[in-house]
């Protein structure tokens, strides 16, 4: 293989994105959980 990509995200920022979102989709009124 030539090429090989590998990302990594801090977990920290990515549960709190997480969280962000679920309300901002709950403020929606839509299911965040589906």
């Amino acid at each position: 293989m030539a090429y090989k990509k590998t990302e990594q995200f801090d977990e920290k920022s990515t549960q709190a994105l997480t969280k962000s979102y679920k309300e901002a989709i709950s403020w929606l009124g839509e299911d965040p959980e589906r």
